[in-house]
């Protein structure tokens, strides 16, 4: 008898283990861009792009199909599972050069929230084709997998515990406080604190916006006109700037509901190069494919987009080159 109720007990805390293990199990996204849905369907409503890479759990599966899944930035949705793939169980690697950053997405676009030293020991938690989803004690964050090897590296005599990426003199704003930017153009506002969150709206030179919160030394999450998002903290001002143009008066809800604004655009305007299979964009001397390519820019560039030509095209300046860019590949 006592050994049945300690073979059950056994089996009990298998199990318990099993589904803990199950639950912390991490996935990456697979994919150039995963659309994170409101509801478990192609058709449903998009929340937000995740980039390759990004680590996320599953919640719950939905079916053969979909699942709901939780990304390390918190937010929740569903997404097809074919789009993730699991990192079967964590392991041990070891930071091979100083000043290694974690960073809080999978990219140098990201902000950096601690850096590693040379001889760190972390969690690997979700391995990525570029980046990893690492534990170093209590501080959590992505670092390029090139800098980690599963061989243990010795320390070189650095501190090898995550240390929080100092302040660099970084202001503090709060209330009202308005854009700037070089072009006195358009600046992006993103839908999560980094370059790689999709664009959640844009917003003019010299406008207001309300600051909600500092993110860090590099991003503010802010609202206008009721919408929320976040900006790079260079792109604000307390003071309004002297050649601000007037802001666009709210329409009435009367007025909206007779005939939806359509859509426009005001150049020129900050935007971000993007590519669904994750390669680089041509930058073209005339709006054509015929015309031969000056350079070619990497996803998550930023732009300047200077006007629109023969439809399809944008005419673009980056780095002192101008060149034309077709607009499906700028966001």
């Amino acid at each position: 008898m006592k050994r049945r109720i300690v073979a059950l007990l056994v089996a009990l805390v298998v199990l318990t283990l099993s589904g803990a293990a199950a639950a912390a199990t991490y996935y990456h996204v697979n994919t150039s861009w995963l659309k994170l849905r409101d509801a478990p369907s192609s058709s449903a409503g998009v929340m937000d792009s995740y980039r390759q890479d990004f680590a996320a759990t599953i919640v719950k599966k939905i079916n053969a199909t979909w699942s709901q899944i939780k990304f390390t930035n918190g937010k929740t949705g569903y997404a097809m599972t074919s789009y993730l793939t699991p990192t079967k169980k964590t392991y041990y690697a070891w930071v091979t050069a100083n000043t290694t950053y974690m960073r809080s997405g999978p990219s140098t676009t990201f902000s950096a929230l601690y850096t590693l030293n040379k001889g760190s020991k972390v969690t690997v938690l979700s391995h990525g084709t570029a980046f990893d989803y690492v534990r170093s004690g209590s501080a959590y964050g992505y670092v390029r997998n090139n800098y980690l090897s599963t061989k243990s590296v010795k320390s070189d005599g650095n501190p090898t515990a995550a240390a929080p990426v100092a302040a660099k003199g970084s202001r503090t704003l709060s209330g009202t406080v308005y854009v700037t930017c070089p072009n006195k153009g358009s600046v992006n506002v993103h839908r999560g604190a980094g370059m790689g969150y999709s664009n959640a709206y844009r917003v003019r030179y010299g406008w207001a916006v309300q600051v909600q919160e500092k993110v860090d030394n590099s991003w503010y999450r802010i609202s206008y006109n009721g919408q929320s998002g976040y900006i790079l903290g260079q792109y604000l001002t307390s003071s309004r700037p002297a050649d601000a143009p007037d802001e666009p008066a709210p329409a009435s809800e009367e007025a909206a509901e007779e005939a939806p604004a359509a859509p426009s655009v005001s150049f020129p305007f900050t935007g971000t190069i993007t590519c669904a299979a994750g390669e680089k964009v041509n930058v073209r001397g005339g709006p054509g494919l015929g015309h031969a390519h000056r350079v070619r820019l990497d996803p998550g560039t930023q732009v300047t987009v200077l006007s629109s030509a023969n439809g399809d095209w944008y005419h673009i300046t980056v780095d002192g080159t101008e060149g034309y860019v077709m607009k499906k590949f700028i966001r």
